[in-house]
């Protein structure tokens, strides 16, 4: 069973409340922009214990609104899950799968969502996931991802890129994660030929599909990306 609320993006706060199993289950959204314009999301699923096993899953897109068909940002959440589906209790000291992630053995659980976005956006996803913009911790871990998924999002601007979880926002030349461990501290650092090479204007990294290796690129760019959450 799935239930898709899509919503027009707005300055602001939207819940929708959804009956599930004869439960309330509340689809909460808070909306607003950056200094530079991009999107600032927080999706939040509440759902009481008994009626758990339901996941809120989220794409961005556009749609055509009113006379002469503008175009408008949208968010579409959709619930998934079904009457008699529950969450099985994980395995002590290990985290559950999200829906729809894919869990490669001894490196995490991974999800590469079909449209492309710029490096704000897609953290922002991720992060409605419980999950984060990957960063690779090793050059296996890079391999073994970039092997699995195809990557060919929908609307990217450059497809020879995937978006990698640093930037260096904060300080000129200082990658860090969000968790705002320096890039070195990773595990895996290498850059490709001649890169980072962007300064002001190159403020996020990606990696070079044919490299397997790191570059800096303008975080507007559209480009697919891999959500990642740990094991």
């Amino acid at each position: 069973m799935a239930s898709t609320l899509l919503l027009l993006l707005a300055q602001g706060y939207h819940a929708e409340q959804v009956c599930v199993s004869g439960k309330k289950v509340t689809l909460s959204l808070d909306y607003s922009t950056n200094a530079t314009g991009h999107p600032k999301i927080n999706a939040r699923l509440e759902q009481p214990m008994e009626s758990a096993g339901w996941q809120l899953d989220v794409e961005m897109g556009t749609s055509a609104c009113g006379p002469g068909g503008v175009q408008r940002k949208t968010l579409a959440l959709t619930l998934n899950g079904s009457p008699s589906e529950g969450l099985a209790a994980p395995s002590p000291g290990r985290a559950q799968a999200p829906r729809n992630y894919v869990t490669l053995p001894g490196l995490g659980h991974y999800r590469a969502p079909s449209v492309a976005l710029d490096w704000l956006a897609a953290r922002d996803l991720c992060r409605t996931e419980r999950a984060q913009l990957a960063v690779p911790a090793s050059q296996r871990e890079v391999e073994v991802v970039l092997a699995h998924f195809s990557l060919n999002a929908s609307g990217a601007t450059h497809l020879e890129y995937v978006w990698h979880g640093t930037n260096d926002f904060a300080q000129e030349g200082k990658w860090v994660t969000d968790d705002d461990v320096v890039l070195e501290n990773t595990g895996f650092s290498k850059f490709h030929s001649g890169q980072p090479d962007g300064g002001n204007g190159e403020n996020c990294l990606v990696l070079v599909k044919s490299s397997k290796q790191l570059a800096d690129a303008p975080c507007s760019w559209k480009l697919p990306y891999i959500c990642k959450a740990d094991l």
